[in-house]
């Protein structure tokens, strides 16, 4: 799902994908909030909707592909994810990794004392689930419910409207700068979050 992307850096990419036997598709970014009437309004002046995209993949990706694995552009991939990709979803909207927030955060946007706040940049999709239960409505709705600020944008949206239903990932599949710059006391004296790994 591209943005701007020059042809030049197109053909870069179709050429990386050759070499490994694979195929790329490039989807046209749509403007989230007003092709989803939304409804977003900046809570920071840098921030843009596009991050939206990840979790309205049901809606952007063709209709016969009923599963997805999103990742960030900064994300270094080391080894085969393909036990990613076979990761038993039970029942989940999508599988994501801790990024742990404290209670205020959760008091905030009324998340569940039992959710998980996860991180939105590596996430594996049950995209036909997201279609048959109209995540996109869910999501509007919450949006509407902040008056169209969203702290942490898409991230905190994705938490709240899949509060309950996210699978959580092991930290080795999205390993974050912090969790080698800190200690693991450091980490819960930091952020104080509500649930984090052991």
């Amino acid at each position: 799902i591209e943005h701007g992307i020059s042809e030049k850096n197109k053909d870069h990419l179709r050429e990386i994908a050759t070499r490994y036997s694979r195929e790329i598709c490039f989807i046209p970014m749509p403007d989230c909030n007003e092709t989803f009437q939304l409804g977003l309004k900046n809570v920071k002046k840098k921030w843009i909707f596009d991050s939206y995209c990840r979790i309205l993949l049901d809606q952007i990706l063709p209709k016969d592909i009923e599963k997805a694995l999103y990742l960030d552009a900064d994300v270094l991939v080391v080894d085969d994810l393909q036990a990613l990709w076979d990761l038993d979803m039970r029942g989940c909207y999508v599988v994501a990794a801790h990024d742990g927030l404290s209670q205020n955060y959760y008091d905030l946007w009324g998340l569940s004392e039992n959710a998980s706040y996860c991180n939105s940049g590596v996430l594996l999709f049950d995209l036909k689930r997201c279609r048959e239960e109209n995540v996109t409505e869910r999501i509007r709705r919450f949006v509407s419910s902040q008056h169209g600020y969203v702290f942490f944008m898409e991230q905190t949206t994705m938490n709240v409207v899949f509060d309950g239903a996210i699978c959580i990932l092991p930290p080795r599949y999205n390993l974050q700068t912090v969790n080698l710059c800190l200690s693991y006391q450091e980490m819960l004296a930091l952020r104080k979050p509500v649930y984090y790994y052991n």
